[in-house]
């Protein structure tokens, strides 16, 4: 049975997506996602002035790695302010997770870390 969040089909879909960076991971995204849950996420506010200018700026900065030695295996885990990640992908508050996922906000923190907002689609503590 298919369920629903604000008219959209949710995915109940459990699979790990590979990717080397975030344009193969939209790219992705769009194929799976129905088109009006992939652009609300994709995209910004309004004019999308805060979003534009948020890529400029990580454009700015490299992930420079420190040595490339037994890339056999490489491992993407990191620890930020205490906290060990998996990726270091850290998500900020949107809101309609659950227009990604059925499992909304729970489907959303599994390996990153996720700012929570004011409003949530589940309880999830």
């Amino acid at each position: 049975m298919t369920t629903y969040y604000n008219g959209f089909p949710q995915s109940d879909r459990n699979e790990t997506i590979h990717m080397v960076n975030v344009d193969e991971l939209e790219e992705r995204a769009k194929k799976v996602m129905p088109e009006g849950a992939y652009y609300y996420i994709a995209s910004g506010a309004e004019n999308e002035w805060t979003w534009r200018n948020n890529i400029a700026s990580f454009n700015h900065f490299q992930i420079v790695p420190r040595a490339l030695t037994n890339m056999d295996n490489p491992q993407t885990d990191t620890e930020f302010m205490g906290m060990k990640l998996k990726t270091p992908i850290m998500i900020s508050p949107i809101a309609c997770h659950g227009i990604a996922h059925k499992d909304a906000e729970v489907a959303t923190q599994e390996g990153v870390l996720l700012q929570l907002g004011m409003l949530l689609n589940m309880k999830i503590f």
